[in-house]
């Protein structure tokens, strides 16, 4: 009895060890109630993903993703995911922000970035810096001789329950709206 306990054991083991979490990484192209679709920046490929919960994550398409699955990935298919991990400074990043002296306003989009109120700055893109809580932010300085391209990196940071994005070129300080 005892071995063949023992064998059942080893051969459940076998059974659990045979199918270990992977991880897909990539950015979220579509997000729908329960359910994301995740594309492989390297390859292009595509996975659907059925979510049971994020936890306090904040789940926006564009956001980059890295997703822990078992299993064969199904391009027909959603497959279970067992965790979602989103860079939370994606989220803090999306939004309007208006500048400390609210004669400015940055709007930071899932596909771009502008800036209104200003004639000599136009801000036309960002992307995550890669330390949490950093973005870097591009565009143009404007004036009667020329024009220039520009790259800042952005700290954002909260102060008081509120989201405040600090330009570490400039110190200039916008307020999330």
């Amino acid at each position: 009895m005892k071995k063949y306990l023992a064998i059942l054991a080893a051969a459940l083991m076998i059974c659990a060890c045979s199918h270990p979490a992977k991880d897909f990484t990539g950015k979220i192209t579509s997000v729908n109630a329960d359910t994301i679709v995740v594309t492989e920046q390297e390859t292009g490929v595509q996975q659907a993903f059925a979510v049971v919960s994020t936890g306090n994550s904040i789940i926006l398409q564009g956001s980059p993703v890295v997703v822990k699955y078992t299993g064969a990935l199904d391009s027909a298919a959603a497959i279970k995911a067992q965790k979602v991990a989103v860079d939370s400074t994606y989220a803090e990043a999306v939004g309007s922000w208006m500048s400390a002296d609210s004669t400015m306003t940055v709007t930071i989009g899932i596909e771009g970035a502008a800036s209104d109120n200003c004639d000599t700055l136009a801000i036309t893109s960002w992307e995550l810096a890669g330390p949490v809580h950093e973005i870097i932010v591009k565009g143009q300085k404007i004036s009667a001789k020329d024009t220039t391209a520009f790259t800042t990196k952005a700290t954002i940071s909260q102060s008081d329950g509120k989201y405040v994005m600090t330009d570490e070129t400039t110190g200039s300080t916008y307020n999330k709206q």
